[in-house]
């Protein structure tokens, strides 16, 4: 057993930070990467154990991927994912089962599992709307099998329940001959999430039109490029607070005004209590 001690501060802090990346930007770049034409560079990957599994993950799609420290190296398939050899294994992470899901339906063969724990999370409505664009899918929980590939190009999907079900579909969207037409049913939850696929796939070269309950995503595929994940929003919220409440200064590097993470309205949270709060388009300092 490993002990840690921690000590606690004394005085005001004075501190520049560095964030590992998001782990949401980064698995959705990491499936845009691996869809894309082309070779992708994807800096600041974060070692979590969601990376892990979806980069295991699609290089049994046929994507190739070196991953050192914190950089991917991805050359993609060009929209055309292999069937797998082996079951996909999406491990404990809802979102990379939920990504995954319609990689293995474009690539028309496969099965996919995860974790015992996660046999029992929801996937039905994901399921119901790749069975009306066409797949064959042979349950609603997982493990689930892929018998046959996507050949629709407009579907109604449940966005009440995960935004992960919706984030999963437009990724596969750019790859599809006609694109993808998505009709949202229901209030979406979590929104910020959809918001961030959609520009993580414009990134990747994607023609991503929203409006109302109405997602379109052009086809023609993805390219691959440079992409920097931005530091993850949600940790970013301790160091900001700290200096809310202990005093001093904290300034956290690579997140600002033009992060695509809806946490890092956090900022204005702070401010509105009273901190001194300076963001600009890269980074947050907080003086308390």
């Amino acid at each position: 057993m490993t002990t840690q001690v921690v000590r606690p501060i004394v005085g005001s802090l004075d501190a520049d930070v560095v964030l590992p990346g998001s782990k949401s930007i980064a698995n959705r770049a990491l499936v845009g990467a691996a869809l894309a034409s082309g070779q992708s560079t994807l800096r600041n990957i974060a070692d979590s154990d969601d990376v892990v599994a979806m980069i295991s993950s699609l290089r049994s799609l046929g994507a190739e991927i070196h991953h050192e420290e914190t950089t991917a190296t991805v050359v993609g398939v060009a929209g055309r994912p292999a069937p797998p050899q082996s079951p996909l294994n999406a491990n404990q992470s809802g979102t990379t089962a939920r990504f995954l899901l319609p990689v293995l339906a474009l690539a028309g063969s496969g099965t996919l599992t995860a974790h015992e724990q996660m046999l029992s999370r929801p996937m039905a409505d994901q399921v119901a709307a790749l069975r009306a664009l066409g797949a064959e899918l042979t349950a609603e929980s997982l493990p689930i099998s892929v018998r046959a590939s996507v050949t629709g190009r407009s579907v109604e999907v449940a966005s009440s329940t995960s935004s992960q079900f919706v984030s999963g579909l437009m990724l596969i969207g750019g790859c599809l001959p006609d694109g993808l037409d998505l009709h949202l049913q229901g209030e979406p939850v979590s929104q910020p999430y959809i918001t961030m696929t959609a520009e993580v796939l414009r990134a990747f070269g994607a023609s991503v039109e929203w409006q109302g309950d109405h997602i379109r995503i052009a086809g023609g595929g993805y390219v691959g490029r440079e992409y920097d994940v931005e530091p993850d929003a949600s940790t970013a919220t301790y160091p900001l607070a700290a200096a809310a409440i202990v005093g001093g200064r904290v300034r956290v590097v690579g997140l600002g005004s033009d992060s695509i993470q809806g946490d890092v309205g956090f900022a204005s949270v702070i401010s509105s209590m009273g901190a001194n709060v300076r963001v600009t388009s890269d980074a947050i300092e907080v003086r308390g």
